[in-house]
């Protein structure tokens, strides 16, 4: 019994620190997103999945966050959709 703890536990621990680590990769592709939107001005999910080699379903939560947090507003729809820089 005392192995099976053990194993679940560590089972625990694996994935709280799993967790942790897609959090910060998560921060980090913001940061990076966030950088180079204010260096180019406006970016469309494909710039973004091109620059970072992210699947369309991650590029676009993170160009959300932006555009959440103030810094990004949208234009066009749809797949003509661009992230504008609005600044801080």
């Amino acid at each position: 019994m005392v192995c099976q703890r053990t194993t679940a536990a560590s089972r625990t621990a694996t994935l709280t620190q799993a967790a942790h680590d897609l959090d910060d990769l998560a921060d980090t592709g913001y940061a990076v997103v966030r950088d180079l939107l204010a260096t180019r001005g406006s970016l469309s999910n494909g710039d973004v999945q091109t620059a970072l080699g992210l699947d369309a379903a991650t590029a676009r939560d993170l160009l959300r966050r932006l555009v959440v947090d103030g810094v990004a507003k949208t234009e066009g729809e749809r797949r003509g959709m661009r992230y504008v820089w609005v600044g801080e």
